[in-house]
Order: structure tokens, then C-alpha cells, then sequence
């Protein structure tokens, strides 16, 4: 009842019909305590509150507090993230550099429309390899220092290719993260050009900022839910507010997942949000996006849609997952075997520094085993829970 009632109140529009769904609920015992924590698990706290408001004789006072809070803490880290990143932003703006703001503080104004209603830890940036130079020095002009460096003993070319260098930068309770490889994929990106030059200008806060097109930020947002196993509701709301944005070039998104070979991801992501608010998306956009039977398998097996939407998740997989699929449409062995192995096998600075094992301990080749075991080992587990 509670994740069903979390469900209904996860979304910025509320039909009479979904209005009335919660209304019955209301009047049923529901657990208020289970209902305020699985929400703040979820990200959908503020969320709750306003769409709580239209009920709130119906809420105990007790609960109602909390819900308020919850909320002016999201509004208050938010509006305190904004204005410290601000100088960062005008800075790369000033400078016309290849850099964009994705995700969360991306969203919460632009799609959210309010900077209280989606909560975020960070600011997350996407960044074309040219412009990390400048863009470090701006960070450190600004008084940003690193958190962890094992990307010093990386020789340049392995920073600009390797999915480990995500390089996290800090500011008093501001943390900043660098993402180089588009839309999480650990493989050549076809599109590099082209999504550079459907970029946008809006404003995050007061301040200019280059984000994503709204096409290839759908893609992202349906990867980065898979690459994360679906754990948060927020991130599958984000999905379906996403797609409804009236401006959206499906076909555009279809040549994307065509050329990038992420059907799949995106596939099921529009599907789940569509079964868990039906009518977000029509049937002729959902056959747009068909994938193989197999894939298709896979992915329910790993992520069964019964255990997604009744927020059932029990095991997180791999965040590589997105890549494998991806892989598997390319049929390309060796790409497949390259891929795979620095997948397997990341530089050892990367391994010693976020997994805390002593440098040149001979624990890191436990760490490769288990690397390369944990795919079987989450499988049959699968299996098992199953």
C-alpha cells in the first residue's frame, strides 16, 4: 500500500483519477512512518509533500511536520548548491567551454521547474576531453580542491579514455563530478559531434549553463536508471516527465539508440514508467523502440518488471550493465574483448584508491578475481532469489 501510494504521488501532474486513488488510500491505515522513509530512500520526498498538500487534514500533524522539513532541507541545500556552483558555471560559460550540467541540478529547474521538488547530491557534469584543461584550472582558480587523485599516475592518454578517470572535486559542501564517457557508455561514442552541437543555453538558477538536448538527456536518464538497477523511483520519474516534453524529437531519439546501439536501456525504461503511470506514453512511441526477444528476456530477468515497480529491488548490478547491451548489439568481437577487459582489469592506482586496498598490495589480484567472478556470482544469486 505505501510504495503504491509513493508511486501515485511521484509525478508534477495529477489526474482527477489519481487524485481520487489517493484519496481512497488516505482513508485505509497507511503507515506513515514506512511512507516518510521509503520516500526519502526513493527521492521523492518533496515530491510528497506537494502533492500532499490538497490532503493535508488527512495527514497526522506529527507527519506533517516531518514532511515540511523534508522538503525546506531540499529547498535550502538546493538553493545553497546553485549559488556556490555559480561562479563554476559563469566561469565555463565565459569561456565557451565543451562542458555540460546533467541529471539532477539539470533537471530541477528546467524540467522540475522548481529547484525545491528534485533533490540532488552533486552537480554532475559532462565534459568533452579538450576542455579539461581549461576547465581544472578554472576549478582550482575557484578554490575547488580534488578529492582523491589516483588519476596522477594515469598517463594522458588513459585519462581521456578510461571510464575510471571521473575526476570529484570539492568546495565546502559542494562537490562537483566530471564525466567524460557520454551518457555512462565505456565504449566510442558514434554521436560525440553531434551531441555537442545539440546542445543548449538555459539559465540553472541565475546562471548560464550548457546542458544536454533533451533528446540525448532522455537517453542518459534511461541509461544511468539502468546502470544504477532502477534503485531510486525518482530516477524513473525523471524518465517520464522527461518524455513528456512536448518538444521531444522521437525520431531524433531513435537514431540515437540506432547509431549507439542503446535500444534496450531506453526501451525498457520508457516501457517500466509507462506501467507504472500508464498513459505517460503512447503505443506508437513504444513500438518505435523495439528490441530483440532476447534482450528483452535478459533484461526481465534481471530487472523483473513486478519487482521494479512494486519497489521490490533486492540486488544491484553491475553499473556496466548499459555497456554490455550495448555491446551486444554491435557484434563486435573485438571491441567486445577490449571493452571487457578494462572493465575487468582497471588501472591498479584506480583499484588501490576506492577500494582502499595498500598500494602494490597483493590483495588487488583478489580484486581482479573478484571482478571477474561477480557476474556469475550475481547470477546465480538471481537465480536463487528468483
Amino acid at each position: 500500500m505505501v510504495n503504491k501510494f509513493l508511486i501515485l504521488c511521484s509525478r508534477l501532474n495529477l489526474s482527477s483519477e489519481v487524485l481520487s486513488q489517493m484519496e481512497s488510500l488516505l482513508e485505509s491505515d497507511l503507515n506513515w512512518t514506512e511512507l516518510l522513509k521509503k520516500a526519502t530512500k526513493e527521492g521523492v520526498g518533496p515530491l510528497l509533500y506537494r502533492n500532499l498538500r490538497a490532503f493535508k487534514e488527512r495527514i497526522p500533524d506529527a507527519s506533517k511536520v516531518e514532511l515540511r522539513d523534508m522538503y525546506n532541507k531540499n529547498t535550502a541545500r538546493n538553493m545553497y548548491l546553485f549559488q556556490k556552483v555559480k561562479p563554476l558555471l559563469q566561469a565555463i560559460h565565459d569561456s565557451n567551454l565543451q562542458v555540460a550540467i546533467t541529471k539532477g541540478a539539470r533537471l530541477a529547474e528546467s524540467l522540475y521547474q522548481n529547484l525545491s521538488l528534485r533533490p540532488f547530491a552533486d552537480i554532475d557534469l559532462v565534459v568533452h576531453t579538450s576542455a579539461w584543461p581549461e576547465l581544472k584550472e578554472i576549478l582550482e582558480k575557484l578554490g575547488f580542491s580534488r578529492e582523491g587523485d589516483f588519476g596522477q599516475n594515469l598517463n594522458q592518454k588513459d585519462r581521456e579514455l578510461h571510464w575510471t578517470f571521473t575526476p570529484i572535486f570539492r568546495k565546502e559542501r559542494l562537490l562537483v563530478e566530471m564525466h567524460f564517457h557520454y551518457l555512462g557508455l565505456q565504449i566510442p561514442f558514434a554521436l560525440e559531434d553531434d551531441l555537442w552541437a545539440c546542445s543548449q543555453n538555459i539559465k540553472i538558477g541565475t546562471s548560464p549553463a550548457k546542458v544536454l538536448s533533451p533528446e540525448y538527456e532522455l537517453c542518459y536518464l534511461c541509461l544511468h536508471a539502468l546502470q544504477h538497477s532502477y534503485y531510486r523511483l525518482i530516477w524513473l520519474t525523471d524518465i517520464a516527465e522527461m518524455s513528456r516534453q512536448q518538444d521531444l524529437n522521437w525520431e531524433k531519439i531513435l537514431d540515437i539508440c540506432q547509431k549507439e546501439s542503446i535500444s534496450a536501456p531506453l526501451s525498457y525504461g520508457l516501457h517500466l514508467v509507462n506501467c507504472l503511470w500508464p498513459g505517460t506514453l503512447s503505443e506508437n512511441i513504444l513500438e518505435m523502440f523495439k528490441i530483440s526477444a532476447f534482450e528483452l528476456k535478459l533484461l526481465k530477468f534481471f530487472w523483473p518488471e513486478e519487482n521494479v515497480l512494486t519497489r521490490n529491488l533486492s540486488l544491484q548490478f553491475p553499473y556496466y550493465t548499459p555497456t554490455l547491451f550495448s555491446l551486444l548489439r554491435r557484434k563486435k568481437p573485438l571491441l567486445a574483448l577490449s571493452t571487457l577487459f578494462k572493465i575487468f582489469f582497471p588501472p591498479r592506482a584506480w583499484v588501490f584508491y576506492y577500494y582502499k586496498i595498500p598500494v602494490n598490495s597483493p590483495r588487488i589480484f583478489l580484486h581482479y578475481l573478484w571482478r571477474l567472478t561477480r557476474p556469475t556470482s550475481l547470477f546465480f544469486r538471481k537465480l536463487f532469489l528468483h
